[in-house]
């Protein structure tokens, strides 16, 4: 299974922005081994949950000289909070 880490070449010291559509869900910071994570609703002021549903989401880079990536292609995450 394809993670949004492997979609996306991070600089270390640089953020990575995660975006369901257009709507920017949160960032993280990359780390000095160029890893990063993120938990939907870590971040106030972000969306809290995904609601139970398939969602395409993508990442862009910034930089440590704030140059924005272009962003990488989808991964599409199905969200089901029933069993």
């Amino acid at each position: 299974m394809r993670s949004l880490s492997e979609a996306c070449a991070a600089e270390a010291g640089g953020t990575v922005r995660i975006y369901e559509g257009e709507t920017l869900l949160g960032t993280a910071e990359v780390k000095a081994d160029k890893t990063w994570s993120f938990t939907i609703g870590s971040q106030s002021g972000y969306p809290a949950v995904l609601s139970d549903a398939t969602h395409s989401l993508s990442v862009r880079q910034v930089d440590t000289a704030g140059n924005v990536s272009n962003a990488s292609s989808a991964l599409n995450v199905t969200a089901d909070t029933v069993a």
